[in-house]
């Protein structure tokens, strides 16, 4: 490859006040990859993949073979924590930093990292798309005994879903179904690196990196009470159906609600996006003794947000129908907030790490001048180097002033040339060519 097109990473996340717990293992992307003049296949960063396959495995020798192995039994943020001397783990991408909080496979049996936005105050995101609305309309009491058609708590019919995280889709502004908005996606949003493909006028992009819900099993059934202390589960939780649809009890409206007869456009229309809001049952919501912290066992520091806004969750209020969950800025539950209420808005998503990791270069130090002692047997200069520098090179070797490869190393006192050639997927610290 052309080490000419690569460049070494130093954006910059910005910092997390409420995360001093934190190991921020770096930009993943190389500086100006989203540059059209960028024309490499080869955009993350291999250097900073190999800090975070050490990380997120607890293994100090660990390489991306490691890390497939270890997603097939699922990792959550309980053990990032434990395996780096109890500090949460955090990334950047594209000067985001994102909370890693879970490692498992997608259906292909390829490993997926899932990550959660730290906070929502981050100077790349535009002040627009910080905070909003779940939906534009919900009331303000729970005393509704007839259900609508589209409640204001169905994420698969929200704003938020469909607009601010640039999903496209559409939304209502009655919960009758009147008011209907069709959103097209749109290459100004913040997000638009992870929820569109490259264009003409869209360069950078993460889309084909990034895996939707429909292809991750765990995300089609997942039930709060499997992982939190409270004996209901919660609407928008899982896009597939679930044992108990009824919820146990209350006036919890059933899945699909009445009233829609297309679920895969309407309830279950999440499942197909790039970007999404976190659950009750992958979030959780308390501390104490392991009893409610969701699927991915997180703690207060990776709940919690920036500030004073609490953090929005897909989750319904499974008595009505026009209330949603968020988190508090302590990484508790606020459990009864109406969906025109405004809030900080929080995305998470599934990067697909066996696309990433063909998509990876790492760099190698120059090799310098070797002198070797003639001891009557054929030399090479192998032992002058570590194993995993061998292993990204082909070497070869040349009699002074000859073109011609030679059969064998050499033996025979004098001057030698030997030609290092790169290996897919590395390039040369100085930028300076393959060879």
């Amino acid at each position: 490859m052309s080490a000419t097109s690569i460049f070494i990473s130093n954006k910059q996340a910005d910092a997390i006040s409420n995360m001093s717990q934190t190991i921020n293992i770096g930009e993943i992307l190389f500086e100006d990859y989203d540059d059209p003049s960028f024309n490499s296949k080869y955009i993350f960063d291999g250097k900073v993949l190999n800090e975070l396959y050490k990380k997120i495995t607890g293994n100090p020798d660990a390489t991306y073979n490691n890390v497939v192995t270890e997603a097939k039994n699922t990792l959550n943020s309980e053990y990032f924590y434990t395996k780096n001397q109890n500090n949460a783990l955090t990334l950047t991408i594209n000067g985001l930093e994102w909370n890693i909080v879970y490692l498992s496979t997608n259906r292909q049996e390829e490993p997926i990292l899932t990550l959660w936005l730290a906070n929502n105050s981050q100077s790349s995101i535009d002040a627009d798309y910080r905070s909003s609305q779940y939906n534009e309309y919900g009331k303000p009491s729970d005393g509704i005994t007839t259900q609508p058609a589209y409640p204001a708590n169905m994420y698969g019919t929200s704003k938020v879903r469909s607009f601010v995280l640039n999903n496209g889709g559409f939304y209502f502004t009655k919960e009758n179904g009147t008011g209907k908005v069709v959103v097209q996606q749109s290459e100004d949003n913040p997000y638009a690196i992870f929820t569109m493909p490259n264009s003409s006028t869209l360069n950078g992009s993460l889309y084909n990196f990034i895996d939707t819900p429909a292809n991750v099993a765990w995300q089609e059934t997942e039930q709060s009470v499997n992982y939190n202390d409270y004996a209901k589960n919660f609407n928008n939780d899982a896009y597939g159906s679930i044992p108990n649809e009824t919820f146990n009890s209350g006036i919890n409206y059933q899945i699909p609600p009445s009233g829609v007869t297309d679920r895969e456009t309407t309830y279950t229309a999440w499942k197909n996006d790039k970007l999404w809001l976190p659950s009750m049952a992958e979030a959780g919501w308390r501390q104490s003794d392991y009893a409610a912290r969701g699927m991915w066992n997180t703690r207060p520091l990776e709940r919690g947000n920036v500030g004073s806004e609490n953090s929005l969750l897909r989750s319904d209020v499974n008595y009505n129908y026009t209330h949603v969950q968020t988190l508090k800025p302590d990484g508790s539950a606020n459990f009864n907030v109406p969906a025109s209420d405004v809030n900080a808005i929080r995305p998470a998503f599934h990067l697909n790490l066996a696309k990433v990791e063909e998509a990876a270069a790492r760099s190698l130090a120059l090799p310098q001048d070797v002198e070797l002692e003639y001891n009557g047997n054929e030399q090479g200069v192998e032992s002058k180097y570590s194993q995993d520098f061998l292993d990204s090179v082909d070497i070869a070797y040349y009699d002074e002033g000859s073109s011609t490869p030679r059969a064998t190393k050499p033996k025979v006192v004098g001057n030698y040339t030997v030609k290092y050639t790169l290996k897919d997927g590395y390039y040369w610290s100085d930028n300076l060519g393959g060879a």
